[in-house]
C-alpha cells in the first residue's frame, strides 16, 4: 500500500471540470429551450419574422457563385428563407442585417449530429443568376457546405432575445 498523494492545483482543476461534465450529464445546468416549427411557417423573433421554405443539395451545374463550390468530399446545401418585419429601415441596412442575421444565427445539424455554420447569405435571385434583385428581397438563400455522405438535415435558429420569447432556438426539420 502507498501514501496517498497531496493535492495540487491541477487535482482541484480536474475536480471542478468532472464537477461541471457531472452537472451537465444530470441537467443540473440551464437548458436550451426549443421550439418546432414545421417549413413554411413563420417563426416570431421579435421586431422580425423567418420562414423556412425549403432546401435542396446544389447540383453541379448552377450558377457560377464561389460559395457554392465545396472542397473536395463536401458537397453545398441550399436553405431557403424568408423574412418580414423591417421595414422602418433603409434598404441598404435591411440587406445587411438580413444577410448578418442569417448568416450568425443560422446552423445545420446532420443526422449523425454534425454541426455546420453558414457558408454564405444572399437574395434568391443572386442564388437564381436572375438578371437582378429587387428593391427589397425577402428571399434570401443560406449556404452550408457539409460532408458528402450527409444526410437528414434540422436547422437551427438562434433567438436574438430569447428572453422575450418561449423559446431560445427554433429547430425546423429539413429531412
Amino acid at each position: 500500500m502507498h501514501r496517498p498523494e497531496a493535492p495540487t492545483p491541477d487535482s482541484g482543476r480536474r475536480g471542478i471540470v468532472l464537477l461541471l461534465i457531472l452537472c451537465a450529464a444530470l441537467g443540473c445546468t440551464e437548458q436550451e429551450r426549443t421550439a418546432s416549427f414545421p417549413l413554411r411557417q413563420e417563426i416570431p423573433l421579435g421586431a422580425l419574422a423567418v420562414s423556412v421554405d425549403g432546401w435542396e443539395e446544389v447540383g453541379a451545374a448552377h450558377a457560377p457563385l464561389s460559395s457554392l463550390r465545396t472542397p473536395e468530399g463536401e458537397k453545398a446545401i441550399a436553405v431557403f428563407v424568408g423574412w418580414s418585419g423591417l421595414e422602418p429601415f433603409a434598404e441598404p441596412d435591411r440587406q445587411t442585417f438580413a444577410e448578418k442575421f442569417l448568416r450568425g444565427r443560422l446552423r445545420l445539424v446532420d443526422s449523425d449530429g454534425f454541426d455546420y455554420s453558414t457558408v454564405a447569405a444572399m437574395p434568391r435571385e443572386h442564388y437564381d443568376f436572375t438578371s437582378h434583385a429587387s428593391s427589397m428581397p425577402r428571399d434570401w438563400v443560406v449556404v452550408f457546405h457539409v460532408w458528402v455522405d450527409s444526410h437528414g438535415y434540422t436547422l437551427r435558429l438562434s433567438h436574438p432575445d430569447s428572453s422575450k420569447e418561449s423559446f431560445d432556438v427554433a429547430i425546423i426539420q429539413l429531412g
